[in-house]
């Protein structure tokens, strides 16, 4: 038996919350491609559309899974603004190389051929030497 909208949107932002977010549980169509939610019966249906067009509808009975495909964009959203506040600035390996400078952590070294068939990129990798 599927739950009301109100009932739905509160615990969705009850978990939103849990996770230090806003949530807005959407239930008409977004011209930004925002997921809504329709009930329709005792079924629950997660529709992404944008400018008129559905581009994606998943339907489910289960509360929980409706809830987890929501959460599932929330943490998404969160991964992705981590990433970009927390973005590394030069070289990937800075954080766990042996060999790491202030240069490594700043610029980003090129990929260069070190020896026949091995490129790498580091700055301090000697020309003609190859990792075992």
């Amino acid at each position: 038996m599927s739950v009301s909208i109100q009932k739905l949107r509160t615990e969705y932002k009850s978990l939103c919350r849990e996770l230090g977010t806003e949530g807005v549980l959407n239930t008409v169509p977004q011209a930004f491609g925002a997921p809504q939610v329709e009930i329709i019966g005792d079924n629950y249906h997660y529709v992404v559309c944008e400018r008129g067009s559905e581009y994606e509808r998943k339907t489910t009975t289960d509360k929980q899974e409706l809830l987890y495909w929501l959460i599932s964009d929330v943490v998404s959203e969160m991964a992705g603004d981590f990433e970009l506040k927390h973005r590394i600035k030069g070289c990937v390996f800075a954080g766990r190389c042996l060999h790491a400078t202030e240069l490594c952590r700043q610029v980003a070294p090129a990929l260069e051929s070190k020896a026949p068939g091995h490129l790498a990129a580091c700055h301090y990798a000697p020309k003609g030497a190859v990792a075992a």
